[in-house]
């Protein structure tokens, strides 16, 4: 596949199946980093580069590139160092009406941050927090998006004050809230959403630290109906435990720690 695309770098088509066989292939760990070692990652990129007009080859460029960096290090961190970045920030930017895109660009930004600090600055600063908002804004009805979107947050606002401060300042909050509210029959959204709004408004790691920007979180939080949508997604997911545990942790920290324990006897 890595040959047929060198070969043929003017074809779409071409292009298109390459980026989703290699994004395809890039799910066993083994296989990802033999990929990234014969040179897929610069192959995703430059078929996004030459086919920019191509929603296709975006959308399935963003999956390749996420799939390439999870859960291999290396691989994380050649795709920001070869403009990988830039790559998916420019697919989102010019197909907003394209869910496949925005939803593999929200998810390709998350996974480069999530174990990245590195990343996460970059993101930030090149415009990522701007763009995940935006396709959560222009594609409402999309679970995947607002799913994949609320996942990228949490992660870009875990341990980097400025990304926390961008996020609200940005309106991140209200977004997130309004994913939630919009998709209630979605674990995937409750979930994530509540860790976004976690890692929006947590002081982990930041003893001395207390910003304006995350004082006026949690004021936000607590006056914008978020308690209400925790205990409607305890309730809807009872079974669920990654959603039980976060849900209760937004929960306490908005001062709801006595009816958790209640609920809990």
């Amino acid at each position: 596949m890595v040959t047929a695309m060198e070969a043929h770098g003017s074809s779409a088509v071409l292009q298109l199946m390459g980026c989703y066989a290699l994004g395809y292939l890039a799910v066993s760990e083994s296989i990802a980093e033999a990929i990234g070692k014969k040179g897929g990652i610069q192959l995703v990129i430059k078929a996004m580069g030459a086919h920019g007009e191509s929603a296709g080859v975006q959308q399935y460029g963003c999956s390749a590139l996420g799939q390439l960096a999870s859960g291999d290090a290396d691989n994380c961190v050649a795709v920001a160092a070869r403009g990988g970045i830039e790559a998916v920030l420019a697919a989102m930017e010019a197909h907003g009406a394209s869910v496949g895109v925005q939803e593999g660009g929200c998810k390709a930004l998350g996974i480069l941050v999530e174990d990245n600090a590195a990343n996460r600055v970059a993101i930030g600063a090149k415009g990522g927090i701007e763009a995940v908002l935006k396709a959560m804004e222009q594609q409402m009805s999309s679970v995947g998006v607002r799913q994949w979107g609320c996942y990228a947050l949490g992660h870009l606002a875990f341990g980097n004050v400025d990304n926390r401060a961008a996020i609200v300042a940005r309106g991140g909050l209200e977004t997130v809230l309004k994913a939630m509210d919009a998709h209630g029959s979605s674990a995937d959204v409750q979930l994530w959403g509540s860790r976004a709004l976690l890692s929006v408004s947590s002081k982990k790691g930041e003893a001395v630290f207390i910003s304006s920007a995350q004082k006026d979180a949690r004021a936000r939080l607590r006056s914008g109906g978020v308690a209400a949508l925790a205990r409607k997604a305890l309730a809807a997911f009872p079974e669920h435990s990654h959603l039980q545990k976060y849900s209760k942790k937004l929960l306490q920290k908005l001062g709801w720690k006595k009816w958790i324990e209640a609920c809990s006897r």
